[in-house]
């Protein structure tokens, strides 16, 4: 019995996950940049139990992107969506301490949630498009975090 005669095909009313996150850009973004911060809160907790955070990307080590600076002891609360810098060109928001810095991430995103920054991801989103698979041609692959 071929599947075809064993199962009733039918038009879908609500769409699978992964063709769902397709069809709406801003809520794709917003749940890209909504991974971002979870991989941000993730590192703050590993820096305060005093572990270091390795990132392997296509099998590489590679350095851990951090949504803030620390310049001559002051932090500062630097978002990125790419390569670009969501406030826009080098811009940052100077923060007290490290707790100061949870409640800026806590508020950023409410503020994804509410889609204010939703025209600057479009628009940095937007200047990535036709890259394709990059200089050495590599198919897109995962990250992975390991902690020492």
């Amino acid at each position: 019995m071929s599947f075809l005669d064993k199962y009733k095909v039918e038009a879908l009313t609500i769409p699978p996950k992964g063709l769902r996150d397709k069809l709406n850009a801003e809520d794709t973004i917003r749940a890209k940049i909504k991974e971002a911060i979870a991989a941000q809160r993730d590192f703050l907790r590993l820096r305060k139990e005093g572990r270091s955070v390795e990132l392997r990307k296509y099998g590489k080590v590679i350095k851990p992107r951090f949504f803030w600076i620390e310049v001559d002891g002051v932090m500062y609360f630097t978002p990125r969506f790419g390569n670009d810098f969501i406030f826009g060109g080098n811009s940052g928001v100077m923060l007290e301490d490290e707790k100061a810095l949870h409640a800026a991430l806590n508020d950023f995103e409410a503020a994804v949630d509410r889609g204010e920054f939703d025209e600057r991801l479009k628009e940095i989103a937007g200047s990535r498009k036709g890259r394709g698979l990059g200089k050495a041609g590599r198919k897109p692959g995962s990250k992975s975090i390991k902690t020492q």
